[in-house]
């Protein structure tokens, strides 16, 4: 490779323009262009000038054997040079006080103070933003929530703080270093003693390579908070990934279905699009993490069709859902199990159930005995009525194997039919006590007092909880007490023992 093409080649992969270039070398911009065309040769002083700024070696400029020699280049400007950047920064900051007087440097502490007031305050939409995506967080459930925020809040906090620092450093830069750039040549001219050749070129590369130097530190936190924001935007992809799985199994779902005879058109419709919105999105944010190039066209099309589609299918979706006939009964096939229990009747005799919805009917047939009637759907709810110890106990528990299939066949069947039955009602249980009217008084008043004897058992054991928990109070009082008396009675005999001591040296 010729040295011409070497050279433009180095200029751009360190993205320099050619008047850049001219300004380091101290050369007109026609130099650099006839040295990049070919028609002339820079000197050797310009040489080694051109090798300091490409960090590269004199054989590998000229040398036309040499073709590869920006990788070395991209390494040390990634890897280690930032901290000398860093370091660089530092010194020209150093050297631009000490060249300031007073009144300047009063100046910029102020200006400065003023803009990290202002960063100070952007952080009010940044915690207003941070309690919304914590609400939604918290949709999810407590122990979820707490975690997702406390991550994203983490990341919110670290993306500011690194943005803050580079916008800061930037602005310092921009209104003070830059008009600064002069001194770091006179203060190389000061200490430049000698005619040695060495050090005129060291000069000469500090201050032509000053702006160059600062600029990789900025770079280096830029890209910093590039991976942060990346990290934030893939975090709130994930969400989207989800919806994206949970809709392709409802799409699966709405197929399967279709073969029995469901056909929702405005819901299948709508998952499809919706599918393709996720997708949209999440190729979006791939894109943009990976540095893809985005098909902005394609997908700017794709996106609006998306969402035109999600309003035509919920509309067509609303219209099937209004023509769906809700039937408030138990599907037809269902018959109730109807089970009559007889018991003898006494005066302490008390009917107690887990159900709310008791039916007393009035037989005046029944004098010395009751019938207990139960009715509900067996294979969904399964009723024990006992009796023990003058206590008619009605109580319920599932079935030893809950037929579930059968549910869903009755639900895939309604929805074939466009109508929809009341699936709850085949889990209730109706109770009706056949007595004769003062039988009936009678269970009802034996009922009422046991209520009233519960809530005065429960006042009694609240009471007693209270005076118990007061007692355990005063006793640690007591014993607190006690305590105090046990040290002040150690004291007394300490002192008398002391007054004793002292009387009888006295009498010696």
């Amino acid at each position: 490779m010729k040295f011409s093409e070497k050279l433009q080649k180095l200029r751009k992969e360190n993205n320099l323009s050619q008047e850049q270039l001219a300004d380091m070398l101290d050369v007109s911009r026609q130099s650099v262009s006839k040295w990049e065309s070919g028609q002339t040769y820079p000197e050797m002083d310009k040489l080694i000038s051109m090798c300091k700024i490409f960090k590269c070696s004199l054989d590998d400029l000229t040398n036309d054997e040499v073709t590869e020699i920006s990788s070395n280049v991209k390494s040390k400007n990634s890897l280690s040079n930032w901290i000398d950047e860093l370091l660089d920064l530092i010194k020209k900051t150093y050297n631009m006080v000490r060249n300031m007087n007073g009144k300047q440097i009063i100046k910029m502490i102020i200006e400065m103070f003023i803009v990290f007031i202002l960063l100070l305050i952007l952080q009010l939409p940044i915690h207003y933003i941070s309690s919304l995506v914590t609400d939604m967080f918290m949709s999810f459930g407590l122990k979820i929530g707490i975690t997702l925020s406390n991550i994203f809040n983490f990341v919110i906090s670290i993306a500011y703080f690194v943005l803050s620092i580079i916008i800061f450093v930037y602005i310092y830069k921009f209104r003070y270093l830059d008009n600064y750039k002069m001194y770091t040549k006179n203060t190389n001219n000061i200490n430049n003693n000698t005619n040695n050749d060495n050090n005129a070129y060291s000069n000469t590369i500090k201050t032509t390579n000053v702006e160059k130097r600062s600029s990789v530190f900025i770079d280096v936190l830029g890209k910093i908070v590039m991976i942060l924001i990346k990290s934030v935007i893939a975090f709130f992809t994930l969400p989207f990934i989800g919806s994206l799985l949970f809709l392709c199994s409802i799409f699966i779902i709405s197929i399967i279905l279709m073969f029995k005879g469901v056909l929702y058109i405005g819901i299948t419709l709508g998952v499809i699009f919706a599918v393709t919105l996720n997708i949209i999105i999440i190729e979006l944010v791939f894109d943009f993490i990976f540095n893809k190039r985005v098909a902005f066209k394609r997908m700017l099309i794709s996106f609006l069709v998306s969402i035109v589609g999600i309003g035509f299918s919920l509309g067509i979706a609303l219209f099937e859902i209004a023509n769906t006939a809700f039937i408030n009964d138990v599907p037809n096939n269902e018959k109730k199990e109807v089970i009559k229990n007889t018991f003898e009747m006494n005066d302490q005799l008390i009917i107690n159930s887990h159900y709310e919805n008791i039916e007393y009917v009035v037989n005046e047939d029944l004098n010395n005995s009751i019938v207990v009637e139960t009715s509900y759907y067996k294979d969904y709810q399964q009723v024990i009525v006992d009796n023990n110890n003058n206590y008619v106990i009605v109580s319920k528990t599932n079935p030893d194997n809950l037929n579930y299939k059968k549910i869903l066949n009755y639900i895939i069947k309604d929805l074939a039919n466009k109508e929809i039955h009341n699936y709850n009602n085949l889990y209730e249980v109706s109770i009706k006590v056949y007595a004769s009217s003062n039988n009936i008084n009678k269970l009802k008043d034996n009922y009422q007092k046991q209520i009233e004897e519960q809530y005065n058992i429960q006042s009694e054991m609240e009471y007693y909880e209270t005076e118990i928990s007061r007692l355990e109070t005063e006793k640690r009082e007591l014993e607190s007490k006690n305590e105090e008396l046990k040290y002040e009675n150690e004291e007394l005999k300490n002192n008398i023992t002391e007054y004793k001591d002292r009387i009888k040296e006295v009498l010696e």
